[in-house]
Parts: C-alpha cells; structure tokens; sequence
C-alpha cells in the first residue's frame, strides 16, 4: 500500500485525490490473462488518484523488475515488481487501469482466511519456521535497499554476514589481511566496476572453495551454459523464505 500510495503521489505533481478503498467481494476475479485467479471470496484493496496517467506502452511493462519511468535517483524500478510478487505470494491478483489525465486505478485482490484464529493467539515471528544458520555470508549489491534487505534477514536467521557494494569491493573483503572465513558469496550479477560473473571468476582463482549464488532481477540471466556450475539464481524481488531457502540449500550442497 505505501509503494502504491507513493507512487499516486508522484504522478500528482500539483495535487490530487487519491482514494484507498477496501471491500469483500464474492465469486471469481479474472486474471490478466482470461483465467480465474482468486475464487470464493476475497478482499478487494482498491487505490485511485486522479493524476497524469499512464500510456499502453507503460502500463505494458509496469511491473517489470527494474523498469520505471521516473528520473535518475527518484526510482529502482523494484517497487511494483515488489508489490506484483507479494500479492502472487499470498495467491492474490493485482490489476491495473489507467488512462492519460485522468489518473489510475489499482486493484488487489487477495483470498479471504475462512479459519478464525483466536485473538489470544501469539503472533509468529518473520523468522519463525525460517531455515537458519550461524556460517560467514558475504552479500554483494550494489543497490541500497536490496542489499541492506538481504543482510538485516540473513542477520536475523543467525547468520555472520559482511557486504560489499561491488565485486572490487567484495575481493578487498575477501582477500585482506584479516579476511574472516566466508561460507558464501551472495552476489548481484550486473554491477558497476566489476559484476557477479567477474567477481565469481576471480573467486575461483583465490578462494575455489566458496560456493557462490547469484541474484538478478533479469529473466534468463544467470541461466548461460557456462554457468551451469553455479546454483541457479535468486529471482529479484525475493521473499525472506526464499533467501532462506536458497542459502541453506546452496550452503548444504543440495539441488536448488
């Protein structure tokens, strides 16, 4: 909602309204592509503004990891990728409308829980049921937010975790004087001065014994026959579950 909300708020430069609707609708919503998504009931998150719109074209793409229409260091392009993969997380749909000048619509449709929890029920914890670890991880991104996501989870499932903005930067950690001893490299692949895949090359050379697991936010890459002695990567946006997941299987040997 708050991704959703900041966006209605950039495409009304000069003020508008922006209206945040909920409601409980029954029977089934229609996907994107023709096909019944969420039947039974279900909650209906609605947010409109009445700002500058959107074209076909970038309606097309909205939630593309990475794309974004905004200016240089006003926008990741990961926001609605985010939302997109949290709303098909929780078996839900998302639908957008839009139309130049006249704003835009957003529809979020998530399956109602038909089992009651009693109110005295303690609330789990966002590691509760979480795969764990206590081994040296070493987390390369160069964007921010996503690095910081990653270290504050691995973090909170036990792990030692060292970070690196880039691969120049990675290979100073893991090459100095008092390199501690690293487990794993969580790596993005596209960086600036050296990526993933240069990183990972070089980490053959100095240290073959640390496993590496690339993340990416592009379809197909980290896929390249010559990576095929890599794990398969993470897919960018990732849930906790999933780094978890990926980290443990990755540090255990297993086939992801």
């Amino acid at each position: 909602m708050v991704n959703l909300a900041v966006n209605a708020r950039d495409a009304m430069p000069n003020g508008s309204v922006l209206t945040i609707a909920t409601r409980r609708v029954q029977g089934d919503v229609v996907g994107s592509n023709g096909a019944s998504v969420v039947a039974n009931l279900c909650a209906e998150l609605t947010l409109r503004d009445t700002g500058t719109g959107m074209t076909p074209e970038v309606r097309a793409h909205l939630f593309e990891p990475f794309f974004s229409t905004k200016g240089p260091g006003k926008g990741t392009g990961l926001g609605l990728a985010t939302v997109y993969g949290i709303v098909k997380q929780n078996r839900g749909e998302i639908q957008a409308y839009s139309e130049v000048g006249k704003g835009s619509e957003f529809r979020i449709y998530l399956p109602c829980c038909h089992d009651g929890v009693p109110d005295t029920a303690p609330g789990p914890s966002l590691e509760q049921g979480l795969l764990r670890g206590t081994e040296t991880i070493l987390v390369v991104e160069d964007e921010d937010r996503v690095r910081r996501f990653a270290c504050d989870a691995l973090r909170r499932l036990g792990y030692a975790v060292l970070e690196a903005c880039d691969g120049v930067a990675a290979l100073e950690v893991i090459t100095g004087a008092e390199a501690p001893p690293i487990s794993l490299v969580v790596t993005d692949i596209v960086m600036p001065r050296m990526g993933g895949r240069d990183l990972a090359a070089h980490l053959r050379k100095v240290r073959p014994d640390v496993p590496v697991l690339f993340m990416t936010g592009y379809p197909g890459d980290g896929d390249q026959p010559g990576e095929a002695v890599y794990p398969s990567p993470v897919r960018k946006p990732f849930t906790v579950d999933v780094l978890a997941r990926r980290v443990r299987q990755v540090l255990d040997g297993a086939s992801p």
